[in-house]
């Protein structure tokens, strides 16, 4: 996550931050806990597809926040996960902050974009209130907020377990490259999950955890759930006669690329069969 400084006083200043999207390259999803979240064993990818969030402060008595949207639309009201870290931290908060985020990884697509743009957040209030977090203390704070957080402490490739606030380093080499279709259908997470605890009751003992790239419990749970996404996954397999994965729970497919060379041609074929997708190549970040 690249971050500058653009300008800095007593009274405030802006700093900038790039949030990468990740990708699922396995997925692994047991039965839920009581507490009615699912452990996962997953490798986590950061990629090279970003929103930028410029964030502005100054000093203040009476901290207050302003959302600006660029590039695709997002909410800026309370729904908003930099709402929900602004009014948890209110009272601790000694500035002022706007926040334009120009949007490019596309909404409800499995690659993390209300997750990067918190750790974002997060990260900038530790640096401009001066707070003494540990990586313990951030990844504490930002499990209140969502499971998937945590990972953009580090980025990189990571093996990400227990209900995501378990970080570690994997054995495994990730492709260097990507192409990642998006057909601008939202998934719901929590329907994808009310259907994997349909298809895989609790008392059922699933397989052992996947380090094969592609490999996602809850690819069926999508296709079951979403019928038009198994269309989309077939149409794909068939015109690129190569795996097609899936992300997290949707709706963003991947293929691997081990170089760049032969990637256009196949952009081009994917941008003229599906000219509304959102499809692009983008790069791993190690």
């Amino acid at each position: 996550m690249r971050a500058s400084s653009k300008k800095g006083g007593a009274l405030g200043g802006s700093l900038c931050l790039d949030s990468h999207a990740k990708l699922n390259l396995t997925l692994n999803v047991f039965p839920k806990l009581e507490s009615g979240l699912h452990p996962i064993h997953s490798i986590f990818q950061e990629i090279s597809l970003h929103d930028t969030v410029d964030i502005c402060y100054t000093k203040s008595n009476s901290p207050s926040l302003t959302l600006i949207s660029e590039g695709i639309c997002m909410p800026t009201d309370n729904t908003n996960i930099y709402s929900k870290i602004f009014l948890h931290f209110k009272d601790k908060l000694t500035h002022d902050y706007t926040l334009t985020t120009t949007k490019r990884i596309p909404l409800g697509s499995g690659m993390g974009g209300a997750s990067t743009n918190a750790a974002s957040f997060l990260k900038a209030l530790i640096k401009i209130e001066g707070w003494n977090w540990t990586e313990t203390d951030f990844i504490n704070a930002s499990t209140q907020f969502g499971s998937d957080i945590a990972f953009f402490i580090r980025g990189g490739s990571q093996l990400i377990s227990g209900v995501g606030q378990v970080l570690s380093s994997t054995t495994v080499s990730p492709p260097s490259h990507y192409i990642i279709i998006h057909p601008h259908i939202h998934c719901s997470t929590k329907e994808v999950y009310d259907t994997f605890d349909t298809l895989y009751k609790p008392s059922q003992t699933l397989p052992s955890p996947s380090s094969d790239i592609g490999y996602n419990d809850l690819f069926l749970p999508v296709m079951t759930r979403y019928p038009e996404m198994k269309d989309i996954h077939d149409s794909l397999s068939t015109l690129l006669r190569s795996p097609v994965y899936l992300t997290g729970s949707g709706s963003t497919f991947f293929i691997c690329l081990t170089d760049t060379l032969h990637a256009k041609p196949l952009i081009d074929k994917l941008k003229d069969h599906y000219p509304h997708f959102f499809v692009e190549i983008v790069s791993a970040i190690l």
